[in-house]
């Protein structure tokens, strides 16, 4: 999924490559959605109506929750499962960018094979992963 179909400058959505913010991040993005119709912002949409099994609460990881999940435990447990991470890049709730225009218009995307993390157009299409927090 694209992050969003349009560009558009979403508030309350973390530019923090360091901060583990993805639900916070989804919900603040499915909020402005629901406040501006232009905004459609897919993958978060995708990850928070996510339902597996019955389980609900999933969201759009943040750049540094994508990045943590790049480890091999997490890889060979995920393998275990059946449920392991492609060898692409998966879409993050965090928008990128130091200043407004670059946050209008990127978000944050992660190689799950190198872990290197770079800024994609929010229009582009990218792989999406949701998550669960799980206390």
């Amino acid at each position: 999924h694209a992050f969003a179909d349009t560009l558009y400058n979403i508030s309350n959505v973390t530019t923090d490559i360091t901060s583990f913010d993805g639900k916070n991040n989804t919900a603040a993005l499915l909020v402005e959605s629901e406040k501006e119709p232009r905004l459609n912002p897919k993958a978060a949409i995708a990850a928070g109506s996510y339902n597996e099994s019955g389980i609900t609460g999933w969201h759009l990881p943040s750049g540094a929750e994508l990045r943590a999940a790049n480890t091999p435990e997490v890889q060979q447990a995920l393998k275990q499962v059946g449920q392991p991470f492609d060898n692409d890049w998966y879409v993050s709730s965090t928008v990128g960018g130091s200043n407004n225009q670059t946050a209008i218009n990127y978000n944050y995307c992660v190689s799950m094979t190198e872990g290197r993390v770079v800024c994609s157009i929010k229009t582009e299409s990218h792989k999406v992963r949701p998550f669960l927090l799980v206390k």
